[in-house]
């Protein structure tokens, strides 16, 4: 009876050791599984970012307070977490990541967002990308870079409703998952205002995207596409406010003696507006990337298609007096784009060449949640 009960014992071992074995080897490559969190066991390479012409390192860029370089990565990382986690809203119900869908390239898909108590936001949500090229963020451009913008919407009372600092640093210390992701972040537990403004602006920091068909060679582009292109830097002028380069926007620099701030336009939407933006109706002139994705389009999400807008400038725009003078003729009255039917999709085509399949589906910038 001995003989068989260690022998018994021994294959028992066995039997789990082989079980054992076979359930890490099917468990998914480098996933780290912290709380109700999939993370991989190191963090992503947030810092070395792969364009269409190679690569391009971020850690000169990213400026964090008081915190060196070599815990960037598991910033972006803690970054990431906080990006897409509900407790950011004071009733657990959206986080940034509910408005800002890594599919549609960080926009929302919805004419007004839908914030923490079903409230909606008073303008349409902008995609989130490459903010370290950009400044005068938001519609109105109130924020200068992204750890300005970082914890806005956290404390709106119609996006996420936290009501102070306290209460969101209570929330954060609350969620145990969160202990080891800032001690890697940082060297130590502490959950502070600062540390969540740095972690976030730094993973926002690290949303690239320049893997788009436009950022390579164009020797695939067709005919229409080819077009497209040369009507926007030619008749229809887009390059005007929407400068080529890293966002199709224009980094804070356009300007004109209409809009006080810089970066912004009128573009006759209205004759009268009801939001006056800054400067009686100018608003951020907008990345073009991925712009395929990110509708519907201006600040109140006014336009479904990208065949809207085209319509708008070509000729409806409203003449009031801010209007931008790139809209005015010679003899002062609003003037059209002219283009033809065969002409607007060639500009919808080469549009869309900018969109980043590899951005909108890279996991370092995905849901860690689900």
């Amino acid at each position: 009876m001995k003989i068989k009960s260690s022998v018994l014992s021994i294959f028992t071992a066995v039997l789990a050791a082989v079980v054992i074995l076979s359930y890490t080897s099917c468990k998914p490559d480098r996933v780290l599984k912290i709380g109700e969190l999939n993370l991989p066991e190191s963090p992503y390479d947030y810092l070395n970012i792969e364009t269409a012409f190679g690569t391009e390192n971020l850690a000169s860029r990213i400026h964090t307070p008081r915190i060196s370089n070599s815990y960037l990565n598991n910033q972006a990382a803690l970054g990431r977490v906080l990006f897409y986690d509900t407790k950011l809203s004071i009733n657990n119900s959206v986080s940034c990541g509910s408005c800002h869908k890594q599919k549609l390239g960080f926009a929302d898909g919805s004419k007004l967002s839908t914030g923490f108590a079903n409230k909606k936001t008073l303008r349409n949500t902008l995609s989130i990308i490459n903010t370290l090229d950009e400044s005068g963020l938001f519609w109105d451009s109130r924020a200068d870079n992204a750890t300005e913008l970082s914890l806005m919407p956290v404390f709106d009372h119609r996006e996420m409703g936290m009501e102070n600092d306290e209460m969101l640093v209570d929330k954060i210390e609350s969620a145990t998952y969160y202990s080891d992701l800032f001690q890697e972040a940082y060297g130590s537990q502490e959950v502070t205002k600062e540390r969540i403004t740095i972690a976030l602006s730094t993973f926002l920091n690290t949303m690239f995207s320049k893997s788009s068909r436009f950022d390579g060679d164009k020797t695939d582009f067709n005919f229409e596409e080819r077009l497209g292109m040369e009507i926007f830097n030619g008749k229809a002028n887009c390059v005007t406010c929407h400068t080529l380069g890293a966002n199709f926007s224009n980094g804070g620099g356009y300007n004109n003696h209409f809009s006080p701030v810089a970066g912004t336009a009128n573009i006759g939407l209205d004759k009268v507006y009801a939001d006056k933006g800054v400067g009686g109706g100018s608003f951020r002139i907008p990345s073009l990337r991925n712009v395929e994705l990110t509708g519907p389009y201006m600040h109140d999400g006014r336009y479904t298609t990208l065949g809207e807008v085209i319509n708008h400038y070509n000729g409806g725009v409203q003449d009031n007096k801010e209007v931008d003078p790139v809209f005015r003729a010679e003899d002062g009255k609003i003037k059209g784009l002219g283009l033809s039917n065969v002409e607007k999709e060639a500009l919808i085509s080469f549009l869309k060449t900018l969109t980043d399949n590899k951005f909108i589906s890279d996991p370092k910038f995905s849901d860690p949640f689900n």
